[in-house]
């Protein structure tokens, strides 16, 4: 019986498309060639081998400065209500941002006013409408 190789570890381009919600171009084309890239994600397989596969830590960390998650741990029940400047230090956003995407529709559909008569988003919302928006600035034109 011949047994296979454990698979290296890591991630290949394809799973990083797959992980990040972007395409295989974007990443391979984009995200791989750019000096950022180069500078922090560690190449786990040696020049010649593919498919290439790149640390997965690495690419995580690097791809949260380009990126909003939700946090992996957090104190916020699902269902809580959070007001615009809630939701700003919870996705640590600038407050400008999101009162921003709030008048633009981009936060839809909001759970219920305050007390007050402000708008909110339960976590679970923010959540699902913030993962994967793009966080870094885009680079100054020459």
């Amino acid at each position: 019986m011949v047994t296979q190789p454990p698979a290296p570890e890591g991630l290949t381009v394809t799973e990083i498309a797959a992980k990040y919600g972007r395409s295989r171009g974007v990443v391979n084309n984009t995200w791989v060639l750019s000096e950022e890239w180069k500078a922090s994600v560690r190449r786990l397989t040696p020049p010649g081998v593919k498919p290439v596969r790149y640390d997965a830590q690495d690419v995580d960390a690097l791809v949260r400065t380009w990126m909003w998650f939700p946090p992996e741990t957090t104190d916020i029940p699902a269902d809580r209500p959070l007001t615009m400047k809630q939701v700003a230090a919870y996705t640590g956003l600038d407050y400008s941002v999101v009162r921003t995407d709030a008048s633009r529709g981009v936060l839809k559909g909001h759970a219920q006013d305050d007390a007050d008569g402000r708008p909110t988003w339960t976590r679970a919302q923010v959540d699902r409408l913030y993962t994967g928006r793009r966080i870094r600035a885009r680079k100054p034109k020459k």
